[in-house]
């Protein structure tokens, strides 16, 4: 979907042009299309923050997803028509 197409886009940024090393994300975790949506791209769990984030008087949980450049599966690119 649009999320995956959005996350693919900005890593390959983050990697390619920026050269950067690694790229994290914290979710909580009770977000599961988020999650599932950063697994789908090969981002790994971390660790959880048990209680890391406030909010309207609850405690909840953070998960840390890490990607490294190393680790990041590049698109394959389409092959040209064959005539």
């Amino acid at each position: 979907g649009l999320g995956f197409q959005a996350l693919s886009a900005l890593a390959i940024h983050a990697f390619d042009d920026m050269r950067l090393a690694r790229l994290e994300a914290e979710i909580l975790s009770m977000n599961l299309p988020s999650r599932n949506l950063f697994q789908k791209l090969g981002f790994r769990h971390e660790g959880t923050r048990r209680q890391g984030y406030y909010t309207a008087g609850r405690r909840l949980d953070v998960e840390t997803y890490g990607l490294l450049s190393l680790e990041f599966e590049w698109p394959k690119k389409p092959e040209p028509p064959t005539e």
